[in-house]
C-alpha cells in the first residue's frame, strides 16, 4: 500500500515536470515556425523587391567634360542669327529624363536644344549646324565633331508669361504667371513685380530613355542654340539660362 501512496506521489511529481516539458517542446516548435516564417517571408521580399542602385545624372560639356567648359560667351548679336553649343547628359542607372531649360524676361535670346550625335572626323561636307569641340588638358588637343540627329529642335512648350511693355503675356495655354504674382491687396508686393525679372520654362514634351549598356554609364549628347533677330540688342553684360536634366522615375 505504501509503494502504491508512493508510486502516485513520484507520478504527481513528475506530471508538472512533464507538463513543462510538453509546454517548453511546444514553445520551441512555435519558436521554430516563427524562424521559418521570417526566413521565408525573407526570402520571398527578396525575390520580388530588389535594392535598386543609387541614381546618377549630370550635365557635362562635350566629351563628358567638366560643366565648367561649357561657356556660353562670345555671342556677337550683331553677326549671323544663331550659335551652337554642345553639352551632355550622363548618368548611371536613369530609367529616364526630361530635359529643362529656364531664364528671365531680360533675356533677349531664344533657346532651341537639339539632340546631337558624337564623331572623331568631320562629317561628310561639314552640314551647317555641327559644333566643333575642343577638348582641354590635352597637348595636342582633340577636335570632337557633335551634328544635329534632326532638322527639328526638341519638342516642347514654353511655360510662363513674356513681357510686352508692362504687360505680360500669356505664351501658351501653360501659363504660371497669375499663380506666381496673385495680387494680396493692393499694396503687396507681389502686385508690383519688375516685368524683366518674370521666369520661363521649357521643359521636353517627350521624356528621353536611356539605351546603353541598360541605362547604365549612359552619355547622351545634344546642341544648344541661341538664336537672336537682327533687333538684338546685347549690351548687358550677362544672360543666364539654366540646363537641367529631371529624372522621372
Amino acid at each position: 500500500m505504501r509503494s502504491e501512496e508512493t508510486a502516485k506521489v513520484n507520478n504527481a511529481r513528475r506530471l508538472p515536470k512533464a507538463v513543462f516539458a510538453v509546454m517548453l517542446a511546444f514553445a520551441l516548435l512555435a519558436a521554430s515556425m516563427a524562424v521559418v516564417a521570417w526566413f521565408y517571408y525573407g526570402r520571398r521580399t527578396a525575390a520580388i523587391s530588389e535594392i535598386s542602385n543609387p541614381t546618377a545624372i549630370f550635365i557635362n560639356a562635350g566629351n563628358q567634360e567638366d560643366i565648367r567648359y561649357l561657356d556660353l560667351g562670345g555671342i556677337d548679336a550683331e553677326t549671323g542669327t544663331f550659335k551652337d553649343f554642345v553639352f551632355c547628359v550622363r548618368g548611371n542607372n536613369v530609367q529616364a529624363y526630361r530635359l529643362q531649360l529656364a531664364y528671365t524676361t531680360n533675356n533677349q535670346f531664344e533657346f532651341e536644344i537639339y539632340a546631337a550625335t558624337e564623331s572623331a572626323s568631320a562629317p561628310s561636307g561639314t552640314p551647317a549646324g555641327v559644333v566643333v569641340y575642343d577638348t582641354h588638358g590635352e597637348t595636342p588637343s582633340t577636335l570632337w565633331y557633335y551634328a544635329p540627329a534632326g532638322a527639328s529642335p526638341i519638342a516642347g512648350p514654353l511655360k510662363n508669361g513674356q513681357t510686352v511693355g508692362d504687360e505680360v503675356l500669356a505664351l501658351t495655354n501653360d501659363y504660371y504667371y497669375s499663380e506666381t504674382y496673385t495680387p494680396e491687396g493692393a499694396n503687396s508686393p507681389y502686385s508690383n513685380h519688375h516685368k524683366h525679372a518674370v521666369p520661363i520654362y521649357w521643359q521636353a514634351t517627350d521624356a528621353v530613355r536611356p539605351t546603353a549598356d541598360e541605362h547604365f554609364d549612359f552619355c547622351d549628347y545634344y546642341i544648344l542654340r541661341v538664336k537672336w533677330t537682327e533687333n538684338t540688342k546685347n549690351d548687358k553684360e550677362t544672360d543666364i539660362v539654366y540646363i537641367s536634366a529631371k529624372n522621372t522615375y
